[in-house]
């Protein structure tokens, strides 16, 4: 197992993006606030990030209209972590550059993470803390289980890349702070846009860790993946595969 004692003194600040609309998911309820087990979907994804104590700040993106409704679930949860909610972009992008952008120079560590994925144990939260401590920008992944094909606008199949060399990335990513910071300046500079944080960071030729995720590490953003998320509080917390075996 890693040490964890280089963290403890360092300043680890989490950026919890949920500002999206959720359209995927067909309802009148933002996603961020949906319930799962009777309780919000966000209230879930702030708690799985305070069980891992190496983040010791935490800042939530969301839409300006939701700031107050958020800031409600935050007292009676008792979510004392949380240092501020910052008002989201157009665009993902947008939003976490909104967050960024509050943050201290002192800073060490970014993680970033989606406000919609409830199930990120606290061990994957450190390993990816650890990676950037070390210098490096670090990303949840697992191996695709499905085979995947590149098609075109007409339908037809173009290539099936190899699968072994391909992995689907979840949050929590975490980066250096200056890694971060001038990844989304030359990004912004650049009009350059991804979904994808990591992205951003290859833009500017760093390089990318990818640690072992979780499968069960999901992102609700359909009402199936509101199903699956039941079965999955009902059945226990997930672990990572490490964890696991």
């Amino acid at each position: 197992m890693p040490s964890h004692q280089t963290s403890t003194s360092r300043k680890v600040t989490a950026i919890v993006a949920g500002a999206g609309s959720g359209k995927r998911m067909r309802s009148a309820t933002v996603k961020t606030f949906l319930a799962v087990a009777g309780l919000p979907v966000v209230v879930h994804t702030l708690r799985a990030i305070a069980a891992c104590h190496e983040v010791t700040d935490l800042v939530l993106v969301v839409r300006e209209e939701d700031e107050s409704l958020l800031s409600e679930y935050i007292k009676r949860h008792g979510i004392l972590r949380v240092s501020r909610i910052v008002p989201g972009g157009r665009e993902r992008q947008d939003s976490v550059y909104n967050a960024m952008k509050t943050l201290e120079s002192d800073t060490d560590v970014v993680v970033v993470h989606d406000a919609v994925r409830p199930f990120a144990p606290p061990e994957l939260f450190r390993q990816v803390i650890d990676a950037a401590l070390s210098g490096t920008a670090a990303i949840a992944g697992v191996p695709l289980k499905d085979t995947i094909k590149t098609v075109g606008k007409d339908g037809w199949v173009h290539s099936t890349p190899e699968r072994t060399s391909l992995m689907a990335v979840q949050t929590p990513q975490a980066f250096p702070y200056a890694v971060l910071r001038d990844a989304y300046e030359q990004a912004m500079k650049e009009g350059f846009y991804s979904t994808d944080d990591s992205a951003l960071v290859e833009h500017i030729g760093q390089p990318v860790r990818v640690i072992q995720g979780s499968y069960e590490n999901i992102k609700i953003t359909t009402p199936e993946d509101l199903i699956l998320a039941e079965y999955i509080l009902r059945h226990g917390k997930p672990s990572t595969p490490e964890e696991g075996s």
